[in-house]
């Protein structure tokens, strides 16, 4: 089935030995399997990033999250098909639950990732507090 309103996408794309004729260095892999399904932001800037007609190479500050939550750095001009066999098992059964109720499934990835955000800011802190203790230790007294 074809998922209106979302973009097949790959997670990976393959770096060109030199740029092509619009200058670009970043070319389709030669796997491109999985495909992942993107559900179109609700944000009207992330939106409008991903909705081109053509090929997008995102960029590391544009990447997006696929329904089955691995990060996207190609977006294809078409829309995901669970039916593809290349298509990535993750995304078929997230994509099926975003098209019964999307309102529901965007609070359940929003809810998802400030849980990820606070772990890892939890992480980092985490990650000061032994340096500091370390350099203590070891006899510092900054």
């Amino acid at each position: 089935m074809k998922y209106a309103d979302t973009r097949a996408s790959l997670d990976h794309y393959d770096d060109l030995p030199e740029p092509d004729e619009r200058g670009e260095i970043r070319g389709l892999p030669e796997n491109a399997s999985p495909v992942h399904s993107l559900p179109m932001p609700l944000d009207p800037d992330a939106r409008l990033r991903v909705s081109g007609r053509g090929i997008i190479f995102l960029d590391s500050w544009q990447y997006q999250r696929a329904a089955c939550d691995r990060l996207i750095k190609v977006v294809l001009p078409m829309t995901f098909n669970d039916a593809d066999p290349d298509s990535c098992e993750g995304c078929r059964v997230e994509t099926g639950k975003w098209a019964i109720d999307a309102q529901a499934w965007w609070a359940r990835r929003n809810r998802r990732d400030e849980t990820r955000q606070r772990r890892k800011q939890e992480a980092e802190e985490s990650a000061v507090q032994r340096a500091l203790e370390e350099r203590r230790q070891a006899g510092d007294p900054d």
